[in-house]
């Protein structure tokens, strides 16, 4: 790495400002690399409509076979 031959800022005991900009790059970089990973959406369930056919393949309306099962 090559060292900067400019004096620091007033009140800057680090040294100039351009000496930091490749760890600052390096640093910012690897940040870019390990995003979080993004959560799943969420999936509304299938809504059954009253007068549908029920799902259990009974041949019935939906309100007539399994409604009062799941909706007490």
């Amino acid at each position: 790495m090559k060292t900067c031959k400019r004096k620091p800022a007033r009140g800057n005991q680090q040294g100039p400002l351009c000496c930091s900009y490749p760890a600052l790059h390096a640093h910012f970089l690897a940040q870019r690399s390990e995003r979080p990973a993004r959560p799943q959406p969420v999936v509304a369930p299938i809504k059954i409509g009253c007068n549908e056919p029920c799902p259990c393949d009974s041949g019935k309306k939906y309100k007539q076979c399994c409604f009062d099962q799941y909706h007490r």
